[in-house]
């Protein structure tokens, strides 16, 4: 059985949607700010996969840099959530400098394999 790489991205945008609501919700609920920082990454990330899965090949080249500059400022949000769960400040230049990273590695940088690896080194420093 094979499944469509549409769906699987649908599904797994879904997926991280409702998590994101959940773990905003509950954030607000009980007034924990990493919960809130946790559902809003999850949320933006969705939306950018969400909106490149649609979109697909129709979109712009600088629409499809710009969502994926919103995934790496997703993943920058989860590391900052995890930096206030344990009691730090929010690292914004952190924040940025993914995003920033990412679209001097794509406007300078052809090559689609090297691209990969720089996005991987990118979260890979996140984390």
């Amino acid at each position: 059985m094979s499944f469509d790489p549409s769906t699987l991205y649908l599904f797994a945008t879904m997926v991280a949607g409702m998590l994101g609501a959940m773990l905003w919700l509950f954030g607000r609920q009980e007034n924990i700010h990493a919960l809130k920082w946790w559902g809003t990454a999850y949320l933006l990330g969705a939306a950018s996969v969400a909106l490149w899965t649609v979109g697909g090949s129709t979109l712009d080249r600088f629409v499809l840099l710009g969502l994926n500059a919103i995934g790496f400022a997703a993943c920058g949000m989860v590391w900052n959530a995890a930096r206030i769960f344990h009691g730090r400040k929010a690292n914004l230049p952190g924040l940025v400098l993914g995003p920033i990273a990412w679209i001097g590695a794509v406007t300078t940088i052809e090559d689609p394999a090297m691209r990969l690896t720089i996005g991987a080194g990118i979260v890979a420093v996140y984390a």
